[in-house]
């Protein structure tokens, strides 16, 4: 199935989870998550079945000042 990942295409398998595609881009905390525009807490990421054209925005904060 087709996901767009922050702005890019990409496939991924059929029947994958948030929690399964996050471990699978290597995503290391702290980050946010959100499908199709809804913010997804950490503890529900597991039950969260992605589905062809999801759009998923994974953030990480920037230190600066």
């Amino acid at each position: 199935m087709n996901l767009i990942i922050n702005g890019e295409k990409r496939d991924v398998e059929s029947n994958t989870t948030l929690l399964a595609l996050l471990s699978q881009l290597g995503a290391s905390e702290p980050y946010a998550v959100a499908v199709n525009q809804s913010f997804v807490p950490r503890e529900q990421c597991e039950g969260i079945k992605l589905a062809d054209g999801d759009q998923i925005e994974i953030l990480s904060p920037i230190q600066g000042g």
